[in-house]
């Protein structure tokens, strides 16, 4: 907790979007690599536009 402490909410925030940012890119290569389509504004495949 002492992390959180000294950097804030904001350092917390700041880190977590670009642990998002490099887990949706991760998945984004794996469904290419299965040939699967992804979306990622986060609806159903069906509705993502191509």
């Amino acid at each position: 907790m002492k992390l959180f402490e000294r950097t804030g909410k904001m350092a917390l925030g700041s880190r977590l979007r670009l642990l998002t940012s490099k887990v949706t890119e991760d998945a984004a290569k794996i469904y290419e690599l299965y040939e699967v389509a992804f979306c990622q504004n986060g609806f159903q495949p069906s509705l993502c536009a191509f």
